[in-house]
């Protein structure tokens, strides 16, 4: 792979994180390059299904894998109990049952890591080119299942070894309508990693589109990227504007953003939401617009409607910030945790994880003050957790502490 994508990018659990925009074209140039919506004709699919787990038991570790071949067609009773030998589907001579070296995915660049995951998932699939007389594997991510069922016709099934569900799959596949699936590849493409399907009027969505967002986002405040977050399922990119900056009381810069999520193998919806950055934090506040994946969906649009639904609401939280200075506080430890428990802060952090912020964190303020530096201890918060707790996900208490806003201070207060 190259410098921007690492030989692990098509892992399962591949993420990508940077707290600048430096390489953010690139990267994202990279992704798109490296992502295919291809139209894929059923009678074009193999699926190639794990008869059994591999040995692993210390000197008779298997390094190959027990399998039978699978081709779109109606699943009878042959395959299972034929009228005699001679009509049995899975034989070696019919090429319909075998082995496969793990040795043959590594020639193809697919590394122990991800043959573990196919072993994980159940089987493996090779498309077809009936011109090219060509082949070309692809792993079935864990999220492919849902919308690869969905075009079958089928309910959700479980990944897994089970070959009676991949005869199953593949007896689907024998009626179904052409349709995209959606993979990435490594670099050069000798294999990819199946992600979705969708129906073939899907356009691709380019994940370079968030520059087109940057581009529009700055008709309405200049802008820069303040980080991004890239896994196979969900991109986020950090918007913040410089402009609008506040250091409060001197002790807790604040700057307004805008959160910019979005997938591009998936059907959700792109979301614009507001937040506010603080000390090495990030605190998502509840305004948002987002609109779900269209062919007419442009990036002006939906930023025209974040501007007027979302964006002008900072100015209210601005004149809340001032007010907060004119009301006394002579308990601040006890307002604060007044106002984390009608967030219900507990139950987005976690009971002891809290208890633990309790105790290294809240009983260390001062008694008095006034409503601002309540707040302030708040919003600081999203800072000191992604420096004390970074294993920990804090998407839920960042948007825990954004519903501050919502509150009537002056009810908490002590």
């Amino acid at each position: 792979m190259n410098s921007y994508l690492s030989q692990q990018f098509l892992d399962e659990d591949y993420k990508s994180f940077c707290p600048r925009e430096n390489g953010s074209h690139l990267f994202f140039k990279e992704v798109g390059k490296h992502t295919v919506y291809k139209v894929v004709h059923p009678e074009h699919i193999e699926i190639y299904s794990i008869v059994r787990p591999r040995n692993k038991e210390k000197g008779k570790e298997e390094d190959f894998f027990e399998i039978i071949k699978l081709i779109p067609d109606y699943m009878d009773m042959r395959f299972f109990m034929p009228n005699n030998m001679d009509q049995f589907y899975f034989k070696s001579e019919m090429k319909t049952k075998g082995i496969v070296s793990c040795e043959k995915f590594r020639k193809a660049q697919i590394t122990d890591k991800q043959i573990n995951e196919i072993e994980d998932v159940g089987f493996f699939m090779q498309l077809i080119d009936p011109k090219k007389h060509s082949a070309f594997i692809l792993i079935p991510s864990k999220n492919f299942f849902t919308p690869f069922c969905r075009k079958l016709g089928i309910g959700k099934v479980n990944y897994g070894i089970d070959p009676i569900r991949d005869i199953y799959l593949a007896s689907r596949l024998k009626d179904a309508n052409p349709f995209v699936i959606v993979y990435r590849t490594n670099d050069p493409a000798t294999y990819g990693k199946a992600f979705t399907c969708f129906s073939e009027k899907t356009v691709k969505i380019e994940q370079s589109c968030i520059f087109d967002y940057k581009d529009a986002l700055a008709k309405i405040e200049p802008n820069i990227i303040r980080s991004w977050q890239y896994t196979h399922t969900r991109t986020d990119i950090d918007f913040s504007y410089p402009a609008r900056s506040i250091n409060l009381k001197q002790k807790c810069k604040i700057t307004l953003g805008t959160r910019l999520s979005f997938s591009d193998i998936g059907e959700c919806a792109f979301r614009l939401q507001n937040c506010i950055f603080t000390n090495g934090g990030t605190i998502l506040l509840p305004q948002e617009a987002s609109r779900k994946k269209s062919n007419k969906l442009s990036p002006e649009g939906i930023v025209k409607d974040y501007n007027s639904q979302c964006y002008m609401k900072f100015d209210k939280i601005m004149e809340q910030l001032k007010s907060y200075g004119t009301i006394p506080v002579t308990d601040m430890q006890q307002s604060v945790w007044n106002i984390l428990e009608k967030l219900k802060f507990s139950s987005a952090f976690g009971f002891s994880n809290t208890r633990d912020l309790q105790k290294n964190y809240l009983s260390t303020f001062e008694k008095e003050g006034d409503a601002l530096d309540v707040v302030i201890k708040i919003l600081k918060i999203p800072g000191v957790l992604q420096r004390n707790y970074p294993g920990t996900t804090h998407d839920r208490v960042n948007e825990c502490i954004g519903k501050i806003f919502n509150l009537k201070m002056e009810k908490l207060i002590v």
